[in-house]
C-alpha cells in the first residue's frame, strides 16, 4: 500500500477538525469589546415619532435592548421587560431598538403584548452595527455616564436583569464588568 493513501486523507484531518469546532462555537458568546467603553452616541426617531439623542437621557442608568417583531426570543424576554420597566420606571430608563423592522410592526407589537417604554426605530441596522450587535435580542447596560456596565447577548431573564438593575444603581462606570454575558 502507498503510504500516500494514508497520508493525504490524515492531512485533510486538521481541516476538517477546525471546521467542526468552528460551527460548534456559538458567536453571541464571544465577549464584546464595548464593555468599560463609552456607549455609542445616537440620534434616533421613535416609534412615537419624536428624535431622541443618547445626551437626552441625563444621569439616568439605561437598559438598551436590541429587538424585532420577528424574533420568537424577543416574544419570550418581552414580558420581562414590562415587568423591568414597571418595576424601575424612575430610577433606570429602558430603551427598546427596533433592529431590521417597520414601524408598523413595532406598534403593533406593543398593542399586542404591552409596554410603553421609548423605542428607536433602527431599519436599516445602523445603530446595532454602532453597538455591535450580533443578533436578537442583545440587552446593554448603561452606567449614569454612558458607559457600557454589561452587555448581554441573548434574551434577558427576571433574574440577570435586576442582578444588572442592581449593579446599575450602585455603582458608577469603575466597576463595569470585565466580560459579557454574566
Amino acid at each position: 500500500m502507498s503510504p500516500w493513501k494514508v497520508l493525504i486523507p490524515l492531512a485533510g484531518l486538521p481541516i476538517v477538525l477546525l471546521l467542526w469546532w468552528g460551527l460548534s462555537q456559538d458567536p453571541r458568546e464571544v465577549p464584546t469589546p464595548m464593555v468599560t467603553n463609552p456607549a455609542p452616541d445616537f440620534s434616533k426617531e421613535t416609534l412615537k415619532g419624536d428624535t431622541l439623542h443618547l445626551a437626552d437621557l441625563g444621569e439616568t442608568p439605561v437598559v438598551v435592548n436590541f429587538w424585532a417583531s420577528w424574533c420568537i426570543p424577543c416574544a419570550e424576554e418581552h414580558q420581562y421587560l414590562v415587568d423591568f420597566e414597571k418595576r424601575y420606571h424612575g430610577k433606570i430608563r429602558l430603551i427598546g431598538v427596533l433592529y431590521e423592522d417597520t414601524k408598523a410592526n413595532g406598534l403593533r407589537w406593543y398593542q399586542e403584548r404591552g409596554g410603553d417604554w421609548t423605542t428607536l426605530l433602527d431599519p436599516r441596522g445602523r445603530m446595532a452595527i454602532d453597538y455591535g450587535v450580533r443578533g436578537v435580542p442583545e440587552t446593554f447596560f448603561l452606567t449614569r455616564d454612558r458607559r457600557i456596565l454589561n452587555h448581554y447577548p441573548k434574551p434577558v431573564t427576571p433574574d440577570v436583569l435586576d442582578q444588572w438593575a442592581t449593579k446599575l444603581l450602585a455603582t458608577d462606570s469603575t466597576a463595569a464588568a470585565p466580560a459579557s454575558s454574566r
